[in-house]
């Protein structure tokens, strides 16, 4: 499977429209990975792209910066090179073949001293990584290899460079960079250090930038590589509970291997995602309906469509919250019940999306203490053995010792002074401290 590669420097991705547009083009044309040179970017940007992770790294002043997008079921690392060219670099995962992709930026500005030094680090880094490189950027170098009308002395060192690490430029010469017709240059350049076989094309003009964009097409085996089933740990671990261990070691090695079996599924490109276990037929069949009338009013949008649409969307809304509520209810009866305290908390950890606060004391109000009391009252009211229970609280009453400054301060001598503080916080060291008032 080929991997289809946008390069592109968009000259600021926070620019109006620049990022929309960008987006349209990735999903029409089935970009796998967009790598970036000039976005321009600050940390309050928002960067986000569905479908799309985002590797980055930006300059304090929020110009220049470089970037990488990558599709999402493709996992990888990114690294840094410490440069005086900017760059970010992936390393792909989980492909077949794996490839390391290398976004580089360098300013006009840079002085060929500086240019020479962070071009010979980044060079240097590439070789201890694996698999095929692909190193891309808009390097304002000029050189014969890839630009058929001017040369300049980063041009000439960049082409050394790239000899001398077994790097071939596969440019076909075309100018990717323009103010007006006069001008025309071909400074955006894509570096490969591998047999493999590439296409390389420039396309029209996506936004207002001077350079226009490179769909560059690495022809190998790059498809992801997927699982196709999956273990249901919870629904094992449950049947797993009420399996009876005899004598018999094959016998139990053969039930586990079925139990196993039994909550494995299949997962393929039309099961991608793992519907929750509350999750039905009816609330399948009500997914399909709003999805069906949100398509039929993205198409024909009259106000009947409308209507449909906002029905179709409340019946979902409500049945989802109904079966929430109810699996909750389910959980929260499995809790009160258990049949360990292990199995006990064990549910409660798994409850992600209802997880409450640690300090409980804000969570009874008055009314839970008059109905608590009550409730004692009631049950105090019903038992017969009213007087022995008196009699005993009595008869424990007895043993308390009386708090005063004489008992207390025998309390703390008693007490480890280096324990931790409570949640006051103050620690028995403190307390021990303390003087009497004049």
């Amino acid at each position: 499977m080929e991997m289809k590669i946008l390069q592109f420097n968009i000259q600021s991705l926070k620019r109006l429209g620049n990022k929309v547009l960008l987006e349209l083009c990735l999903n029409n044309n089935q970009i796998d990975a967009a790598i970036l040179s000039e976005t321009w970017l600050n940390s309050n940007i928002e960067t986000s792209m569905n479908g799309y992770n985002f590797a980055f790294s930006n300059r304090p002043d929020g110009f220049g910066g470089v970037g990488i997008y990558l599709r999402k079921n493709i996992k990888f690392s990114t690294f840094k090179i410490n440069s005086e060219v900017e760059n970010v670099g992936i390393t792909t995962l989980n492909l077949n073949r794996n490839i390391n992709i290398i976004s580089l930026y360098s300013t006009p500005n840079t002085n060929n001293i500086q240019f020479k030094n962070g071009l010979d680090k980044i060079f240097t880094h590439i070789r201890q990584l694996r698999g095929p490189t692909l190193i891309v950027g808009d390097l304002n170098a000029k050189g014969a290899s890839w630009d058929n009308h001017t040369t300049n002395r980063k041009g000439y060192i960049l082409e050394n460079l790239a000899n001398d690490y077994n790097f071939r430029c596969i440019n076909d010469g075309s100018p990717t960079y323009a103010v007006n017709s006069s001008n025309a240059s071909a400074i955006d350049v894509t570096f490969i250090n591998d047999n493999v076989r590439c296409t390389w094309k420039v396309i029209n003009k996506l936004t207002n930038s001077n350079h226009n964009p490179i769909v560059v097409t690495v022809h190998s085996k790059f498809k992801a590589k997927t699982s196709t089933s999956k273990i249901i740990t919870s629904k094992v671990l449950k049947d797993m509970n009420e399996v009876k261990v005899g004598h018999n070691l094959e016998e139990f090695i053969k039930t586990c291997n079925s139990t196993i079996q039994k909550n494995t599924i299949k997962i393929n490109n039309s099961n991608k995602y793992i519907p929750k276990h509350w999750w039905t037929d009816t609330s399948q069949r009500l997914f399909r309906l709003r999805n069906a009338a949100r398509k039929k009013y993205n198409q024909y949008k009259t106000m009947q469509n409308l209507e449909l649409l906002d029905i179709a969307e409340k019946n979902l809304r409500e049945h989802i919250k109904e079966q929430k509520n109810k699996n909750f209810s389910e959980v929260i009866d499995q809790i009160s019940n258990p049949s360990c305290a292990k199995e006990m908390w064990a549910k409660i950890r798994n409850l992600k999306k209802y997880q409450c606060e640690k300090n409980v004391n804000n969570s009874w109000n008055t009314q839970d203490s008059i109905k608590y009391l009550n409730h004692i009252t009631r049950q105090r009211s019903n038992n017969p053995n009213n007087d022995n229970s008196d009699a005993n609280s009595n008869s424990n009453n007895e043993g308390i010792v009386e708090m005063n400054i004489e008992n207390f301060s025998k309390f703390l001598n008693s007490r480890n002074l280096n324990s931790a503080k409570g949640n006051d916080p103050i620690s028995y060291k403190m307390l021990v401290q303390l003087k009497d008032e004049e």
